[in-house]
């Protein structure tokens, strides 16, 4: 406790929340028997201390000693809780009559996407909440609909384990068990029967758009934090040039409404404690208006605490406001600590705290003070944010320190006045006008994001592993907050030995030499060929996020082409958010497929071949076809040769003579014949007696192999 004491002057709230770090990893990723082991060491250990402390007499200590105790066991038990109690009454085979309550919309390019909450199955209530991915026909269904809207619809759902390959924290803090695909012709609208914030949001929403357009929906996420109807374009640009927080609720706008009401209230004279008391229910209105995002909860307890310590004449401490924050959301939300919003929010202030002082002394030397104390914190954040973003976009936003530095004045001033001028239009819709003239600020930061992101290295591609976390041990080594200058060099360059040591080896591509990896995903086969300098898709291709995923783990930035057994709304969804985060590339298809949905993609600037229309070589995949029926796509190396097919192909129904021609099958599982063959399934049917002659399973982990001498890479 001395050691910690003399590091950080014994803050206790971060004592707090690193317990509450602590047991919830521990709760989640170890064995039971284990974890049972280890925290019964660690309460062991917390009483014994505190009952050593208090008979010393040492309050303080004592007391921290004993609330490290009851933060392990809440934190603990609520996160085991949360896993157990995530399970599923829904049969996956079944189609239900599907009954629910719009929640929230999300807009793209090639459809939308309700949360759905209240839902019944076949008349049954449900625990959980649906994600609905709605396909467009002619846009008339889905334009008039909006959160407090009651539909129907009849589909079969898929439910989503809270633990799989990662923990989605979107899906965690809005509840969504379940997922689900229909075309918008498949929904029936029952009544509309929107809440008080329902109400609220779709009339805010319905303003912006009147009055500001296109800039309406980046105004109504600036506001609101729901980015979900800003285009994908926008949405791309900001965040590659590194302002892509601005359309979320974070401390930033926090800090705006504070600022606002802080003014406004002055002038009227008010004390600190009606100060205190106005701003805390203003705040807590906004949470509601915002989801109660963790990033709105965390800036709203952390402003809270300042203006209590203002309230009673006290020095605030950001780090224990920020830690006491963390601690306080993990309590009742642990699986929080797994929220891409809520670990970028704590990581940006905590560089803030961390480095801002010394920068902003460094930087005052020489700039005037306005812009030294910007350009600190702007760089504070970005240090403090690089290691999450770097772990989960695998990307580094160049020049976002330099456009932030232009962009938060103007995102301020577009805040401020946006924010004044939809009160006064919502009270005097007259004045809708002058809500045109202060979106202006956000017509100068369009600009300057699209022109960012169309600069050389405006975003460049790194890979980590969640290890690399360990990259906060050296941000807070080398920060001012470390009282062992002793140590300081020594324990420096150990962390940069630790964290390049992870960076440097992860960032070398999987040996070329494995050069078919499978993708796994749930009614989909898709198969990454790497050959001649080109990184392939073949199959189905219809699940980004599986895709996505295993590109990152072979360390492959870019794709060149994609083979697809078929072109549907699922498909060209796919195509087009892979063509934004890898580039360019060419798609090929059979030319018995269906191309109608390709025009939800066409204006990604993708060129789009059938096979019998390409004369020139496209490499070594070629399409398999049995008395004019496209069968699926062939591989031959120098010594073996694979066939790949899609989710809905029978390998019973092959014919022989095709499958004599490949040694290796690539199917969505084994189905009981050709049991003299290789197969590569995404899932394993081992209820089969009769066994193929090998089979590699890629569900839950990355399976790679090598066609030359049929070694296997797996991990």
């Amino acid at each position: 406790m001395d050691k910690i004491a003399r590091i950080v002057n014994f803050r206790f709230f971060l004592i707090t929340a690193v317990f509450a770090i602590f047991s919830i990893v521990l709760a989640l990723f170890l064995p039971t028997a284990v974890s049972i082991i280890v925290f019964a060491i660690a309460v062991s250990l917390l009483v014994g201390m505190g009952i050593v402390f208090a008979i010393n007499k040492k309050v303080v200590k004592s007391i921290t000693a004993f609330s490290a105790f009851l933060v392990v066991a809440v934190c603990s038990v609520n996160t085991l809780t949360t896993v157990s109690a995530w399970t599923s009454t829904i049969d996956e085979k079944v189609e239900y009559e599907i009954t629910a309550k719009i929640e929230s919309v999300n807009t793209n390019d090639y459809g939308v996407g309700y949360l759905l909450t209240d839902f019944s199955a076949n008349g049954v209530s449900q625990n959980g909440n649906i994600y609905l991915s709605v396909s467009k026909t002619d846009g008339i269904n889905i334009s008039f609909l909006k959160a407090g809207d009651f539909i129907k619809f009849n589909c079969a759902l898929t439910f989503y384990e809270l633990i799989d390959d990662n923990i989605d924290g979107y899906r965690y803090r809005n509840d969504i068990r379940y997922g689900a695909s229909i075309d918008e012709s498949e929904i029936t609208f029952l009544y509309d029967s929107p809440n008080f914030l329902d109400t609220i949001r779709n009339k805010v929403y319905s303003v912006l758009v009147n009055a500001l357009g296109g800039y309406g929906e980046v105004a109504y996420g600036m506001i609101t934090g729901d980015k979900g109807r800003v285009g994908n374009d926008i949405t791309n640009a900001y965040s590659i040039s590194g302002i892509g927080h601005i359309l979320a609720v974070s401390g930033l706008h926090i800090g705006f409404v504070v600022l606002v009401l802080n003014w406004i209230l002055s002038k009227l004279k008010s004390n600190r404690f009606v100060k205190l008391a106005i701003i805390s229910i203003i705040l807590l209105g906004y949470c509601f208006l915002a989801s109660f995002s963790a990033s709105v909860i965390r800036a709203s307890i952390m402003c809270v605490i300042g203006l209590v310590a203002d309230a009673f004449g006290k020095r605030r401490d950001t780090l224990n406001s920020l830690s006491l924050a963390v601690t306080v959301i993990l309590l009742i939300k642990p699986i929080y600590l797994f929220d891409v919003g809520f670990i970028m929010s704590v990581s940006a202030v905590l560089g803030i705290i961390l480095f801002s002082r010394t920068f902003g002394l460094f930087f005052n030397k020489f700039l005037p003070k306005i812009i030294a104390n910007s350009l600190s914190i702007s760089l504070s954040a970005q240090i403090g944010i690089t290691p999450i973003t770097i772990i989960t976009f695998n990307s580094f936003s160049l020049y976002s320190v330099l456009t932030n530095l232009i962009i938060i004045p103007l995102v301020t001033i577009a805040f401020i006045l946006i924010s004044l001028a939809l009160v006064l239009t919502l009270i005097i819709p007259a004045c809708s006008v002058v809500l045109k003239f202060s979106a202006f600020p956000l017509v100068v930061v369009d600009a300057i994001a699209n022109f960012v992101s169309l600069l050389p290295l405006s975003k460049i591609t790194i890979f980590a592993p969640s290890l690399f976390l360990t990259a906060y041990l050296l941000i807070f080594i080398a920060s001012e907050y470390v009282k062992f200058p002793q140590f300081n060099k020594v324990l420096s360059v150990a962390c940069i030995i630790l964290v390049l040591g992870q960076l440097v080896p992860y960032n070398i591509p999987l040996n070329r030499e494995y050069d078919v990896t499978a993708v796994c995903a749930y009614k989909s086969v898709t198969t990454i060929i790497r050959n001649d300098n080109e990184v392939m898709l073949v199959g189905d291709c219809d699940d980004y996020n599986s895709i996505d995923s295993a590109l990152t783990k072979i360390k492959e930035s870019r794709v060149n082409k994609i083979f697809a057994t078929k072109i549907d709304n699922d498909t060209a969804i796919t195509i087009g958010k892979l063509s934004e985060k890898y580039g360019k590339f060419t798609v090929y298809c059979s030319e018995k497929s269906n191309y109608d949905d390709f025009n939800l993609v066409a204006q990604k600037g993708l060129q789009f071949y059938t096979l019998t229309e390409v004369n020139d070589s496209i490499g070594k995949v070629r399409t398999v076809h049995y008395n004019g029926e496209f069968i699926g796509y062939g591989y031959s190396s120098i010594s073996a040769s694979i066939i790949m097919l899609g989710y809905g192909t029978n390998t019973s129904k092959l014919p022989v003579d095709v499958v004599n021609q490949f040694g290796i099958i690539r199917s969505y599982v084994y189905g009981g014949v050709y049991n003299n063959r290789i197969y590569v399934v995404n899932y394993d049917n081992s209820y089969l007696e009769e066994k193929p002659y090998s089979q590699v399973v890629a569900k839950g982990k990355l399976v790679s192999f090598a066609l030359k001498n049929g070694e296997i890479y797996s991990n």
